[in-house]
């Protein structure tokens, strides 16, 4: 997968390396390319707007532009792993998948977990406490301070929903690195920690909850002989009263309507 970007910066070093340095002009390249494309439509215009990259080359195009200038076609693909990290979706996609081996295997990060974290935060991309080594630039670079982070490379953007491991910010796409892997696992780890103490409060809730609404039925419950049996529902709890016992667990018409839960009786089962 092509990038248009690289294509065009390498466009622009190309002719200048392989062309304009021999003194031959826009207008002699066209021609050459219309020797090897005659219904091309190139022209002049054209090679200049190449040239001052408000074009890349059209795909039709770039087998006769490396034939005349003398290179080969993969001359228009990233070489080096810096290019390839900026301008290579194919590239990207394999750091992604790296990283995702990485999370797996060496740091026992549960994807569907961080998924879900990235999910239920729509600004994770913002907060998200992305690390940079620090750098050292010594005393004598006065525009830095002893040690600063470095600043992420740019990368190239993976296709929306297709990348866990990208964040952009400031309109800038990264990747998230190792380093992260060891954050990403602290904070797995403390909200496992934290979601099992909270179970067990709650358990104890639910537990206190019950013999509260016991007692307060007992304080409460009138002699049966003294009522009449048909009468027995009168002193019951009210669902506004359990709703101030067991707070997540009884639905007053109020709550039924907040979370749509018309359908569902105050036992916990369907209608």
């Amino acid at each position: 997968m092509k990038n248009r970007e690289y294509i065009i910066q390498r466009f622009r070093v190309l002719y200048q390396s392989k062309w304009a340095i021999k003194g031959k002009s826009q207008q002699q390249f066209a021609d050459e390319i219309k020797k090897i494309l005659p219904d091309s439509g190139i022209n002049k215009t054209y090679v200049s707007r190449l040239v001052n990259g408000v074009y890349a080359p059209r795909p039709h195009l770039l087998q006769a532009i490396c034939t005349v200038l003398g290179v080969n076609a993969s001359e228009f693909d990233p070489q080096s792993r810096n290019d390839k990290y900026r301008y290579s979706v194919d590239y990207a996609k394999k750091v992604e998948g790296d990283l995702e081996r990485r999370a797996i295997e060496d740091f026992k990060i549960d994807l569907t977990f961080f998924q879900g974290l990235r999910n239920i935060m729509p600004d994770f991309e913002e907060k998200y406490p992305k690390y940079s080594p620090l750098h050292y630039y010594g005393i004598e670079d006065s525009n830095h301070k002893f040690y600063e982070r470095s600043v992420p490379a740019k990368t190239q953007k993976i296709p929306d929903g297709e990348s866990l491991f990208q964040i952009t910010r400031d309109g800038k796409t990264i990747f998230l690195t190792p380093f992260d892997l060891k954050t990403i696992k602290l904070i797995q780890g403390s909200i496992a920690k934290y979601a099992s103490a909270l179970f067990e409060k709650l358990t104890k809730e639910f537990e206190k909850a019950e013999a509260d609404a016991n007692l307060k039925q007992a304080e409460m419950q009138p002699d049966l002989k003294s009522v009449g049996v048909e009468n027995w529902y009168e002193y019951i709890l009210s669902d506004e009263e359990l709703q101030k016992i067991d707070k997540l667990g009884i639905y007053t018409e109020q709550e039924r309507k907040k979370y749509n839960f018309s359908d569902i009786k105050n036992d916990g089962s369907d209608k």
